[in-house]
């Protein structure tokens, strides 16, 4: 079997593939079951019943890709999928077409928050010039420029600047994860960018109307920078400055500061401590040119941050941190569920034994990667355990898509 076709994987692995066909069956066989067969708490699950047998049988279909991949083996298709990814114009290629897509099966969708906006930047625009917040600064600074501009020339409404930013992010979003996805597993970038993607929180790029797809964007380019720092292809300085703009987007981009202290350990272990020091200065810089333009610009005076949502409604973060009940833990298990069903396969991929072999990196920056995103992965579902969703985790879903 050439190479290209071949899955060289650990047992954990091929276990883990296992796992998410049966996942998926059983994803399949709850989703579509009739109203009532099942408690009414999983719209996790209800999302796949309009579908009906259309839904088995798409799922059908990925339990067979799952038990061909968990026996170590690819298609010829998935190698030739894999082979175009590989290259600069079948990466170009598959964006745009991931935008077609995005755009074609965009949502009308509004939640509360998003309903806001217009008459928040109606109010806003025309006397501050933008509309921004404490907890999403640049997300809303970003989308309340082009408002204006779309506005002016075209008379778009909100929604729709958010929709057409939402399915351009998306574009965006695979054109780096694929880059990624070339750095992590070059054998197969193709599938992993798939799996990457088979979860909800890509609806983020279906024309979401909310304050998380650039975001997105910008933490996939963090992974990426990240991933090229560790491989030495990069300097320390860009996953450090794609993390502060990032962040400045919006705060909870910050939960993953952890994973950057982690990539600063490495650095240092390298003999990289200058470098670690103009990273640090760089990511200064870009708080506090963001600050300044809030304090003068952008009518956001640094004076009211600890009275504002951010700083939990000035110092009362019981009004945004969740008790740890169990009817709350429950509900955002079937968000996250929702969000990124690969999760159930974390715990036999923390054991996978060939990481480095499987993705043609020395084992030290195998073993720095899989610390890396664990940390990352950590602190990011503490942020979905921890938050409170104030919309309800139907509504607020979104918030924790970056998760």
């Amino acid at each position: 079997m050439p190479a290209s076709r071949t899955f060289d994987m650990s047992w954990s692995e091929r276990l883990a593939w296992t796992a998410a066909a049966i996942l998926a069956a059983a994803y399949a066989l709850a989703g579509s079951a009739p109203a009532g067969a099942l408690p009414a708490v999983r719209f996790g699950l209800d999302g796949l019943r309009p579908s009906g047998p259309f839904a088995l049988a798409l799922v059908a279909g990925a339990c067979l890709l799952g038990v061909a991949l968990a026996r170590g083996r690819a298609s010829a298709a998935l190698a030739a999928v894999d082979r175009f990814a590989s290259r600069p114009v079948g990466r170009l290629v598959l964006a745009v077409a991931a935008v077609v897509i995005f755009w074609a099966a965009r949502t009308e969708h509004i939640n509360p928050d998003g309903l806001a906006f217009q008459a928040k930047f109606e109010h806003a625009v025309p006397t501050a010039g933008v509309f921004a917040t404490y907890d999403e600064i640049l997300e809303f600074v970003v989308h309340s420029r082009a408002w204006a501009w779309a506005h002016a020339w075209r008379g778009w409404d909100v929604a729709e600047v958010y929709r057409v930013l939402s399915v351009a992010a998306g574009g965006v979003f695979i054109w780096l994860l694929i880059g990624y996805a070339r750095l992590v597993a070059p054998r197969r970038p193709a599938v992993f960018a798939a799996l990457v993607c088979a979860g909800g929180f890509v609806q983020l790029f279906f024309g979401d109307v909310e304050n998380y797809t650039l975001t997105a964007v910008l933490v996939m380019a963090y992974f990426l920078a990240s991933e090229r720092y560790l491989q030495a292809k990069t300097s320390i300085l860009w996953p450090t400055v794609a993390l502060a703009v990032a962040a400045m987007f919006h705060l909870l981009a910050g939960f993953l500061a952890p994973s950057l202290l982690y990539l600063w350990g490495v650095a240092w272990r390298r003999g990289e401590a200058r470098a670690v020091a103009r990273a640090s200065l760089a990511a200064v810089v870009v708080f506090a040119t963001t600050a300044a333009l809030c304090e003068w610009h952008w009518h956001l005076p640094l004076s009211a941050f600890w009275s504002s949502h951010a700083a939990g409604n000035g110092g009362h973060y019981g009004t945004v941190l969740s008790a740890p009940t169990p009817a709350h833990v429950w509900a955002q298990l079937n968000v996250l569920l929702l969000l990124c069903p690969a999760v159930v396969l974390a715990a036999p991929l923390a054991f996978a034994s060939r990481a480095a072999s499987a993705t043609d990196v020395r084992p030290a920056v195998a073993r720095d990667r899989r610390r890396h995103l664990a940390i990352a992965s950590g602190v990011m579902l503490l942020f979905v355990f921890i938050w409170t969703p104030s919309l309800g985790p139907l509504e607020d879903w979104n918030l924790f898509a970056n998760a």
